[in-house]
């Protein structure tokens, strides 16, 4: 995920861009 960090600041990016960035790691 592009928007994706590990940061417990920013729920909706982990949980969103991780998620995704954890089905297709594009980078």
């Amino acid at each position: 995920a592009r928007f994706a960090c590990p940061n417990p600041e920013v729920l909706t990016d982990l949980t969103i861009g991780g998620i995704i960035d954890f089905w297709s790691p594009d980078g």
